[in-house]
């Protein structure tokens, strides 16, 4: 079991059984996102050089390196199935390509601000999106058609995550909120306000793959949190 992290000097670390097993040099800029396939068998990696590289994980070289993004790559995420690759970044645009073969697919542009996250919906063929223009954006990945856009964040909107089974989004925002949405809605269902619950200015937040929990974690007290 490995565990990749990206670092501000240009490498990626690879961890095993609590120990540094591997360093990656390839990046010409801080790393600021990573991501596995569904089969482990592709590394994604996205820099401030405006690149994503794919790595093969059974020889750690580099099998692609993807062109496309005039700025920072800020997120990175593999469709459910392995066969697309999303990348969001900088100069607000959602790219998402063949993983395969390094092609690009199509572009998404519609966000006025950074794209910061993207998730790919479980059980819908959907991509969510958020940004710094405080807003998610849900897009139907085949056509690239934007569905519907969700505000209700003040301030920018670091992180989003989806359950399981697809039936609820949570999202973090940099107004101090983790805002809740179920289906098709385009109001929060929940929100949960750091005047309230002062542990809940996040650095992070992250569902658990089969139960209904949600992880997240405080910029202030760097704790994390699980909750039902």
């Amino acid at each position: 079991c490995w565990l990749a992290v990206g670092c501000s000097d240009k490498t990626i670390q690879l961890w095993r059984e609590g120990k540094l097993a591997q360093v990656l040099v390839k990046h010409v800029g801080s790393v600021n996102t990573v991501g596995w396939s569904p089969d482990d068998r592709r590394l994604a990696s996205g820099s401030e050089d405006g690149t994503v590289i794919i790595w093969d994980t059974q020889t750690w070289q580099v099998s692609d390196t993807l062109r496309g993004h005039f700025r920072n790559v800020n997120t990175l995420e593999f469709s459910p199935d392995g066969s697309l690759l999303a990348s969001g970044a900088d100069d607000k645009l959602i790219r998402l390509w063949n993983p395969g073969n390094g092609q690009l697919q199509r572009t998404l542009n519609g966000h006025s601000g950074m794209v910061l996250s993207v998730v790919f919906a479980p059980q819908q063929p959907l991509l969510l999106s958020s940004s710094s223009d405080k807003t998610i954006r849900v897009w139907e990945v085949e056509s690239g058609r934007l569905v519907r856009v969700l505000e209700g964040h003040t301030d920018v909107v670091y992180k989003i995550a989806c359950s399981h089974d697809g039936q609820l989004l949570a999202s973090k925002g940099d107004d101090d909120t983790v805002r809740f949405w179920r289906g098709d809605a385009t109001a929060p269902l929940t929100v949960l306000e750091e005047s309230t619950e002062p542990q809940l200015w996040l650095g992070g937040l992250a569902f658990h793959p089969q139960l209904p929990w949600l992880a997240t974690l405080g910029k202030k007290d760097r704790v994390i949190r699980l909750w039902e």
